[in-house]
C-alpha cells in the first residue's frame, strides 16, 4: 500500500468513526499540537495525557500527529526554534556554538543540559506553541466541519 492510499485509508477511518465530532476535532487538533513537541518518544505520552484530560479521540490525534515525520520534521523543529528565539528576543546560535554541541557526545550533553534547556528545548517549545497552535485551532475547524457536513449528508 503506498503512502497515498495509506492516508486516504486513514482519513476514511477518521470520517466512519461514530464518535461526536468535538471529540474526533479535539484529537486531531490535539495531535497536530503534540507534533511540534521538540522531544522525540514524547509525542505518544503527551497525546495519551491529553486525550484523556480533554475527553478526545486518541485515534485522531495519532493519525495528526504523524504530521512530524521524518520529512517534515526537520523544517518544523527548525521553524520552531528560530520564532522562539524570536520570541524570547534572543540572538541566534552562532555556529561555533552548534558545533561545540555537535562533538559532545553522551556525557557532554548531559553536562551541558542546562545550556541545552535554555538556548534550544525551552525556544523550540514556545514557537512551537505558537506556530502549533493556531494550525491546531484550523485543524479542528476544519475536522469538526468535515465530520459534520459528511454525517448531515449520510443521515440524510
Amino acid at each position: 500500500m503506498g503512502i497515498v492510499a495509506f492516508g486516504r485509508l486513514s482519513l476514511l477511518k477518521l470520517f466512519r468513526q461514530v464518535n461526536e465530532p468535538g471529540y474526533v476535532a479535539r484529537g486531531a487538533a490535539i495531535g497536530v499540537l503534540t507534533a511540534f513537541f521538540p522531544i522525540v518518544g514524547t509525542h505518544t505520552m503527551i497525546l495519551a495525557g491529553l486525550s484523556v484530560v480533554l475527553r478526545s479521540s486518541f485515534v485522531a490525534g495519532m493519525l495528526f500527529s504523524m504530521l512530524a515525520n521524518p520529512w517534515t520534521i526537520g523544517p518544523m523543529w527548525a521553524g520552531s526554534f528560530h520564532a522562539g528565539q524570536w520570541l524570547l528576543g534572543k540572538p541566534p546560535l552562532s555556529t561555533e556554538a552548534l558545533t561545540h554541541m555537535n562533538g559532545l557526545g553522551l556525557h557532554g550533553i548531559i553536562q551541558q543540559l542546562d545550556s541545552l534547556l535554555q538556548n534550544v528545548i525551552f525556544p523550540t517549545v514556545i514557537g512551537g506553541a505558537v506556530i502549533g497552535g493556531p494550525l491546531a485551532v484550523f485543524v479542528y475547524v476544519i475536522v469538526y466541519w468535515q465530520l459534520r457536513r459528511r454525517r448531515a449528508r449520510t443521515a440524510a
